[in-house]
């Protein structure tokens, strides 16, 4: 073996040479391009070179190799009575990848001294973009700003905080936040939304 100075190349010599042998905190560490046989939860697998994010950890729940979460934001968008509004971030999904959507977090402001009504409100979606020109509706956010729970009143704010864990269908290459006016409503909105997702390697 090559000896290095550097302790994370001596750790890949190490992983090179013991396909299964590594153990840190009773999980097992694989190293190698196949996919490993018979997991356990909290194994870890590194992947050599792939695209991929490193590294896999298994999660015995969704018996997948998931990535750790990472968090996509699609910034404060600001939104009078326009009728919808889109805003779309670059995702790069990857072949042989799925996408789990693990959380929403987001808040809304209404700057108008206007309340929004069951008839006068916004509403909420993601969808994704496969390079066909179409969108998917991936999921729809279950809050609008005039019925649930109540009417968002003037100068009023409200936080969102969802857990859809579904997955992203296909391999996406855009994920887009659509806001969709009902009515009109009064003034202007201050929207922020983001979201953890995770790929899955299978």
């Amino acid at each position: 073996m090559v000896k290095h100075t550097h302790p994370g190349i001596m750790l890949i010599d190490r992983l090179e040479t013991f396909s299964r042998q590594l153990q840190v905190n009773n999980n097992n560490v694989f190293y190698g391009a196949g996919l490993p046989s018979s997991p356990s939860n909290g194994d870890v697998w590194f992947e050599p070179d792939a695209l991929y994010p490193q590294p896999w950890t298994y999660d015995s729940a969704e018996s997948e190799w998931m990535s750790s979460p990472f968090f996509l934001d699609w910034g404060a968008a600001f939104f009078g009575d326009s009728g919808s509004i889109e805003k779309a971030l670059p995702f790069y999904g990857i072949a042989e990848n799925k996408i789990k959507l693990r959380q929403v977090i987001g808040f809304i402001r209404n700057t108008s001294a206007t309340a929004h009504t069951g008839s006068n409100y916004l509403s909420f979606k993601i969808d994704s973009l496969f390079g066909t020109g179409l969108y998917t509706d991936q999921y729809i956010i279950p809050v609008d700003t005039g019925t649930n729970p109540s009417a968002l009143g003037g100068n009023g704010v409200r936080r969102v905080l969802q857990n859809p864990n579904v997955w992203i269908l296909g391999t996406a290459w855009t994920l887009r936040l659509v806001i969709t006016e009902t009515g009109t409503i009064t003034g202007t909105c201050q929207i922020n939304f983001g979201a953890y997702l995770q790929y899955a390697r299978f």
